[in-house]
């Protein structure tokens, strides 16, 4: 996991996510089933004027250009508003068998993200795509679900920036045992 001053945590695709889910079930109802997905969430708002805080720059016609090269769909009515969400990843963290009685409990997860073919995190006046990690519980009398979410950021390069990273950083360390050695 990269570090960053925005609270949510960054991943890059192909990074595994390692963590523990923490339940508390009160009221006599036992969980039969707990779930957790990895979602990705697409909103396109076409807007008929640009923002007019700022004037447009550079980096603004190029993210306008990254954006449609993920979506290229046809302008049908300028008010035409696209909202979809994929489910990327889901997990079931109970064996069938298994139900979890009244009181605090501790689930371990892990999964692997994809490596490609998801676009990166995104938002802006335009729309944005944003990823959450969702936890959920059913429980066994009526199928009561409860639901909890965390946003993460994912970053999805086309070149393997992981690997260069790694690389460079393994250089750094080694340029600077060099520079020590003398």
């Amino acid at each position: 996991m990269a570090r960053s001053k925005d609270p949510r945590p960054l991943y890059f695709g192909g990074e595994e996510i390692i963590g523990h889910l923490s339940i508390e079930i009160q009221g006599g109802r036992p969980v039969r089933r707990v779930k957790l997905m990895l979602t990705n969430l697409v909103q396109i708002r076409l807007c008929k004027h640009t923002q007019t805080r700022r004037p447009s720059t550079v980096s603004d016609k190029r993210r306008k250009s990254i954006f449609t090269d993920y979506f290229s769909t046809p302008i049908i009515d300028e008010n035409q508003l696209f909202f979809e969400r994929y489910k990327v990843i889901e997990l079931d963290l109970l064996s069938p068998e298994r139900s979890l009685a009244e009181g605090k409990h501790e689930i371990p997860f892990r999964f692997q993200l994809p490596k490609s073919g998801l676009p990166s995190s995104m938002k802006s006046c335009h729309g944005l795509i944003k990823y959450t990690v969702e936890a959920f519980t059913i429980d066994d009398l009526d199928g009561h679900e409860s639901r909890g979410e965390k946003e993460i950021i994912l970053l999805v390069p086309d070149l393997d920036l992981v690997s260069i990273l790694r690389l460079l950083q393994k250089f750094i360390f080694q340029f600077m045992n060099l520079l020590s050695d003398r």
